[in-house]
């Protein structure tokens, strides 16, 4: 509830425009919480048939790296919880979330939540957004 200050994570939660998704805010919510409040939590989901993305690999939740290459279970959505206010104050500024992802991952503040959404999609392209109106996700 927002009085014990839990509701002005809503603020941090960024997606991506591109997302077509279920996912509880408030489970994703609670994880961040249990997981001590890091600078930033990704999002992750199981990889989906024709839909390319950056595999995470991570050791107790603390992401080790990220590639497009090597590939695991699990990969980014585009959905994360971050703290800007702290991200500034530890983090040299950038533009760029890959740069910033690896400045987290240098100081172990770059995390992997264990919630997944119920269903996601991506549209990167006219492909994706095709195979969206078939599968109606």
């Amino acid at each position: 509830s927002p009085s014990r200050g839990l509701g002005d994570v809503y603020k941090r939660q960024v997606l991506t425009c591109d997302n077509v998704t279920d996912i509880d805010f408030k489970k994703i919510e609670k994880d961040y919480y249990k997981k001590k409040k890091p600078l930033c939590m990704i999002i992750p989901t199981k990889p989906v048939v024709g839909l390319s993305g950056d595999y995470i690999s991570s050791k107790n939740n603390v992401v080790n790296s990220l590639s497009r290459k090597k590939k695991t279970g699990i990969y980014c959505t585009g959905i994360q919880v971050l703290n800007p206010k702290k991200i500034n104050q530890k983090i040299k500024p950038t533009s760029d979330f890959n740069v910033l992802w690896k400045r987290l991952m240098k100081i172990k503040q770059l995390y992997v939540s264990d919630i997944e959404p119920k269903k996601w999609y991506t549209v990167d392209n006219i492909e994706n957004y095709k195979n969206l109106k078939k599968k109606k996700v």
